[in-house]
């Protein structure tokens, strides 16, 4: 054997028996060949081949996830690593605890061709290995809880091959399942478009030499929740080869940032009730040196804030003030806070008034200055001014007042004496009546004989007038209505007396009455007049009737004889004769015309109104339309308006239109067209009907005639009528309660307005 075969064979006997282990796979971990010794101890009869069997082969799932996770990676990167700690499997399902140290193989292309890796095994027995494993397992444990618990990833990242390899904690923080690869491509998948940017800078400062770095990033996981992540890196760099190898962590900073929003948020909110407080804050130092003020104080001085930063409290404010200042200013150093009234001086040497409330600051249980919260109460402090001066004024009338005051009840008081006017004050809850000296005049009953309750005044009404009356009071009580009515009571001389009713109700908060408080006062003999008033009037109306109605046959009698001698002896009468007969008939028939209206107008004196609603508009067009079918005016054009709707008696309501309308085409005659309008309209709050014509008009200044019966505004040549119909107007309108009354211009038109009692 030749020297050189002896030594190869003595060097390959003691490379396959020597105490340590040695294999050589491919970057798949495929094993290529190993040493007798790492054979025997995974269980190979014989000397492992090419092909025959993977690494990973003899790794459990968290053995195969420890090894890809930290092993390769820096391998691959750095083309070596030392003392890394695995445990195989084997196939009779013991294990074997191996150190292992590798080195890589890479061909003219820089690519990896061989991994080269010596092991040493440690055994349970031995106190390395107990030492080495116990360390391992306790610190993968803590690091793991540790991660969990700061929520902090490790991973480590290839430039070369561009794959990331990440913790557990690591992938949970970035949302990846079991799909991660990886890859560069993906992870940057999942950066916010908005920080893109950021890490593509990083990345171009490590390519130009920088050895670590610190980023603030975001990430958008699968559900499109955002996350905050801090990325920490060292780079491991070959010297000789320059290829690089980053290890890191990464942490969620989400709930971090969200605070620090939370934070910024509060400041900024803070900031601006500071800047934009209408009120003055204005703080000074143990020094009394201002050392900030807000925009508000600034303006109420007159200054900037600027100006007013490091200038003493005493600079803005007179003698008088600094003295009161440096009292206030020992109650602060005391710890003593308050609130007060303070006048400064502003910029341009004027008074500021305001309200101070201030209290002291403390650094290290020290006084250490003052903060203040100023309002400007200038405004307040002219009108307490303005208002102390108009209560002196207030005061000056207020007496005054009460002298006048005092007159006028010495005025009432004789004038209710004088007109017998009595008032009463009911307290309706305690049954408490109480009158003045003139009621027991109304009532002619001595007051002490007068009981003081509501049963007293009841015991003096009628009997016929004791329900209606004690009805008014109810309902004035419930309702809260004024109180105002007539009644009857009896004398105790057994005379019978009408008195007038008047009074108001006080309710309290909750709406129940508790006072009434009135005036009674005699008017039997207002009462009397009235019936006396009454029975002349239905007494007028009789005899002017009976007057008409007498006044007609001898008017017969004239118009009948007259035509008898016109038709007899009309042959012997000259055209004179003839003309005086013909005006005699004439003047009978037209006062025949003025009996009828007279009679017409004593016959609505004495119509009872029956009340009903009444559609006006109907009414009034269906005139017009009669008036038209006569012939014998010119053409009508009527504007009436719809739904005209009142209350009243139709009959004398249509009586009232016919009149108003018969004149307002009457006096229109003599022109092409008549235009009438009918409508109605709000005059001082009260619904006003109207009728309008663009007729002859008339002189307002004779408008005090207008309704007075027989009385004519224009000629009889020019415009035939008897004078009764406006009377007849005013007659209706008055027994509605309602009010007439005209406009007019000469050649102009005219317009009556007339309101009714709805």
């Amino acid at each position: 054997m030749e020297p050189k075969d002896f030594l190869y064979e003595n060097a390959k006997a003691l490379f396959n028996n020597a105490p340590f282990g040695y294999f050589c796979c491919d970057k798949d971990l495929v094993l290529i060949s190993a040493n007798t010794t790492f054979s025997h101890w995974i269980d190979s009869t014989t000397d492992l081949k090419e092909g025959d069997k993977k690494l990973s082969d003899f790794f459990s799932e968290e053995t195969l996830h420890h090894f890809t996770d930290f092993y390769l990676p820096p391998l691959f990167s750095t083309g070596f690593i030392k003392d890394f700690i695995i445990t195989l499997r084997l196939p009779n399902t013991n294990t074997i605890t191996l150190i292992l140290n590798s080195d890589v193989c890479r061909d003219e292309t820089e690519n990896i061709i061989l991994i080269r890796t010596t092991a040493t095994k440690i055994t349970p027995e031995d106190a390395t290995y107990k030492k080495t494993e116990g360390a391992l397992i306790e610190a993968n444990l803590q690091l793991e809880l540790a991660q969990k618990v700061a929520k902090t990833g490790h991973w480590t990242f290839d430039p070369q091959t561009e794959k990331y390899n990440f913790s557990k904690e690591c992938l949970r923080i970035f949302g990846f399942d079991n799909d991660f690869d990886g890859s560069y491509a993906m992870f940057m998948g999942i950066i916010h478009p908005d920080d893109l940017g950021k890490l593509a800078e990083t990345r171009e400062n490590i390519i130009a030499g920088e050895t670590s770095f610190q980023i603030d990033h975001r990430i958008i996981l699968k559900d499109g929740s955002i996350r905050w992540i801090n990325t920490q890196s060292v780079v491991d760099r070959n010297d000789t080869t320059g290829q690089m190898f980053l290890r890191g962590t990464s942490q969620d900073i989400t709930d971090r940032k969200k605070a620090e929003e939370k934070v910024r948020n509060s400041e900024e909110k803070y900031r601006l009730i500071v800047e934009t407080a209408q009120e003055g804050i204005w703080m000074i130092d143990k020094q009394d040196c201002t050392t900030f003020v807000n925009g508000a104080m600034a303006n109420m001085l007159g200054y900037s804030v600027d100006e007013m930063m490091r200038k003493e409290l005493f600079y803005f404010m007179d003698e008088a003030g600094r003295k009161l200042a440096l009292e206030n200013l020992e109650k602060r150093k005391k710890g003593i806070p308050e609130q007060h009234e303070f006048c400064f001086i502003t910029k341009n040497n004027t008074p500021l008034w305001v309200l101070i409330e201030t209290g002291p600051m403390y650094k290290n249980g020290e006084y250490d200055g003052a903060l203040a919260m100023v309002m400007n109460i200038n405004n307040r402090k002219k009108a307490d001014e303005q208002i102390k001066k108009l209560n002196e004024e207030l005061e000056f009338k207020v007496n005054e007042r009460t002298r006048d005051l005092k007159v006028m009840t010495e005025r009432f008081s004789m004038a209710k004496k004088a007109a017998h006017i009595g008032v009463f004050d009911w307290d309706v809850v305690n049954n408490i009546l109480v009158w003045d000296e003139e009621m027991y005049e109304v009532f002619n009953v001595p007051s002490n004989k007068f009981t003081g309750a509501y049963e007293a005044w009841e015991a003096t009404v009628h009997p016929d007038d004791k329900d209606i009356s004690n009805k008014k009071v109810q309902e004035a009580l419930e309702s809260g209505n004024e109180l105002d009515f007539d009644f009857r009571i009896i004398w105790p001389d057994k005379s019978i007396h009408f008195i007038k009713g008047y009074g108001f109700v006080q309710k309290n908060e909750m709406g129940a009455p508790i006072r009434l408080i009135g005036m009674n006062w005699d008017i039997t003999n207002q009462k009397s007049l009235e019936l006396r008033l009454e029975k002349s009037k239905k007494e007028l109306e009789a005899f002017s009737y009976s007057v008409s109605h007498d006044l007609r046959a001898p008017l017969r009698g004239i118009d009948g004889w007259s035509l008898a001698l016109l038709e007899d002896y009309g042959h012997l009468l000259d055209e004179t004769a003839m003309a005086y007969l013909e005006r005699v008939r004439t003047e009978t028939q037209r006062m025949g015309v003025l009996i009828d209206e007279m009679l017409k107008l004593s016959q609505i004196a004495r119509t009872a109104l029956k009340r009903e609603l009444v559609n006006m508009s109907v009414i009034a067009n269906s005139i017009i339309n009669r008036i038209r079918d006569l012939g014998n005016t010119p053409p009508i054009i009527a504007h009436i308006s719809d739904n005209l709707i009142t209350e009243g008696d139709a009959n004398l309501l249509e009586i009232m239109l016919t009149n108003l309308i018969h004149n307002a085409v009457k006096f229109s005659g003599k022109k092409e067209e008549v235009t009438i309008y009918f409508g109605k309209i709000a005059i001082e709050g009260k619904a006003t009907f109207y009728i309008k014509d663009r007729g002859v008009g008339f002189n307002m200044d004779k408008s005090k005639k207008l309704f007075g019966a027989f009385q004519r505004m224009h000629k009889q040549s020019d415009f035939e009528g008897t004078g009764i119909g406006l009377a007849t107007v005013q007659r209706i309108i008055s027994m509605h309660q309602g009010t007439v009354w005209a406009e007019a211009e000469i050649n102009n038109g005219a317009t009556f307005f007339f309101t009714l009692h709805e």
